[in-house]
This record gives structure tokens, C-alpha cells and sequence, in this order.
């Protein structure tokens, strides 16, 4: 056998060699899912409902008024004031402020099947009552509560102190 043949015989073993062998490992991540986002219905994002709120307390009404709430928007409504005491004992003496707040906040409750439910938050912040000139301080009262709430229907929700919330939707 001559030298040509042989080195012939040599290579093609080599690339045989070589094409029997596996091919490399090659380590693929699948790409991540994309992130799942609710997205509500055309319908659903146009719903609008307003709703009448009532709140009384200590024998007086505090707010009647009519807010708007969305599955995507709440509504609130607050009120503050601080002001010096009807009638001050003392020119010596500091005075604190009297201070009265009232705060309200409605949100939409979505997942019921048949009717909406409206969250309610009040918080009735008043000066508390003193004989003369005893120590000044305030009072408050909350509350918070879902009421199913189908159109047309009132409610009336009772808390301490006799702070009412009475919601209507229309």
C-alpha cells in the first residue's frame, strides 16, 4: 500500500471519528410566560354609580350628599376644622383648639353575581363635652361596613355614639 493511501485511510477514520460522536449539550430556557393582567370588560369600566350618602350624628346632619364611584374609582369626601373654645377661663391659661372632622370614602365592591356592595368608611371626630373649664379633649367614632346595594335600594348602617349612614343608589 502506498503512502497516499494510507494517510487517506487514517483521515477517513478520523472524520468518522469524529461524526459518530454526540453533538454538544446546549441548555435552552423557555421564555417566560407573559404576566397574566385582569382587564375588565368595556362594560364593567363604564359602570358608574352614584350614590346618595346621608350621615348623622349627635342630632345633626353632617353630610347629604350624592358620590360617584366606579369599579375603578372611589370617592371621598373630609372635612376639617379647628377653632379656639366658645368661652376661654382663663387670659393665663392656653388654649387648646376644638377640633371636628368628618371623613367618608365609598368604594365599589366588585365580585358579586346579582347585586354591587358599596364599602363605606366614616370617621366623626368631635370636641368633647366639659363642665366649666375642665380638661379639653375630643371624641371619635368609625366606621366601616359593605352593604350589598342594588339599584333603587337604600340601607341605613348604625354606629356608636349615634353616627347613621344611610346609602341610596339610584
Amino acid at each position: 500500500m502506498s503512502t497516499v493511501w494510507m494517510a487517506a485511510i487514517v483521515a477517513a477514520q478520523g472524520m468518522v471519528a469524529n461524526s459518530s460522536s454526540p453533538p454538544p449539550v446546549v441548555a435552552v430556557t423557555p421564555p417566560a410566560p407573559p404576566p397574566l393582567v385582569r382587564i375588565a370588560s368595556p362594560v364593567e369600566a363604564r359602570i358608574v354609580v352614584p350614590v346618595r350618602v346621608r350621615v348623622m350624628a349627635g342630632g345633626q346632619l353632617l353630610l347629604d350628599d350624592t358620590m360617584r364611584i366606579a369599579s375603578n374609582s372611589g370617592a371621598s369626601f373630609s372635612q376639617n376644622r379647628s377653632e379656639a373654645p366658645a368661652t376661654p377661663c382663663s387670659a393665663d391659661r392656653y388654649y387648646g383648639s376644638q377640633r371636628h372632622s368628618l371623613n367618608v370614602q365609598l368604594n365599589l365592591r366588585d365580585g358579586l353575581p346579582d347585586s354591587t356592595a358599596v364599602s363605606v368608611s366614616v370617621n366623626w371626630q368631635r370636641p368633647s363635652i366639659t363642665e366649666g373649664c375642665g380638661p379639653e379633649g375630643t371624641r371619635a367614632v368609625s366606621l366601616t361596613e359593605s352593604v350589598p346595594l342594588a339599584p333603587g335600594e337604600s340601607k341605613t348602617v348604625r354606629g356608636d355614639a349615634g353616627l347613621t349612614v344611610t346609602l341610596s343608589r339610584r
